[in-house]
């Protein structure tokens, strides 16, 4: 109750402290203070935050908020949504491993296949990095292609699949999953290699 009376004392105050607000509530699942928010500041649902370029989707994805995230969809939130980095929300819930908030986002119709603006990730290589099995089978059956390639560098053009994170990280449920559904071999050339360990170090 407390955070709610503060957002209220916040309410002719400056709209970013109000989105930052917004921000606290969706990463720690208030969903009194998200409602209050909304209530002062409706027109806040797609401010982003001054680090991450994040909106309150995000970081309730990011956070495995599955209640606000869907209290936020039914208000009009945006699900494909970009952070800085080019992330949507759904990147970021399979990141973290967040079956839930996943399945929730993709039956909300998120693009399953938008990639990040450096290394064209998308949720499915995310999710198979981290070895989120769920995660994973929910995307690779709602359609995620299987080839794609991340790249981390110009001279890792020929990047990792999905089955090379898979493979390279012995995330064997995930592989024995991908395998199934006719994902292609997982390349095993040297720059493959050296893509995917990269990225797995640095990210």
């Amino acid at each position: 109750m407390d955070s709610v009376l503060a957002l209220r004392t916040l309410s002719t105050g400056d709209g970013g402290v109000l989105a930052e607000e917004g921000c606290a509530a969706a990463a720690s699942g208030n969903m009194d203070a998200l409602t209050v928010w909304h209530q002062m500041r409706s027109s806040h649902l797609e401010d982003k935050d001054e680090v991450l370029g994040q909106t309150v989707l995000h970081i309730a994805c990011r956070n495995g908020r599955v209640e606000v995230a869907a209290y936020l969809l039914q208000l009009g939130a945006d699900v494909n949504s970009r952070t800085e980095a080019g992330a949507t929300p759904l990147m970021l819930a399979a990141q973290e491993g967040h079956d839930s908030c996943a399945a929730l986002l993709v039956e909300a119709r998120a693009d399953v296949d938008a990639r990040s603006e450096v290394h064209h990730a998308s949720a499915l290589h995310l999710a198979c990095r981290g070895g989120h099995t769920e995660c994973a089978r929910l995307l690779a059956h709602g359609g995620a292609a299987l080839n794609d390639v991340v790249k981390t560098s110009e001279l890792f053009s020929n990047g990792a699949t999905a089955l090379s994170f898979a493979v390279f990280a012995s995330h064997r449920d995930i592989e024995f999953l991908l395998r199934q559904l006719g994902a292609p071999d997982a390349p095993l050339t040297r720059e493959a290699f050296r893509s995917a360990i990269e990225w797995l170090e640095r990210f």
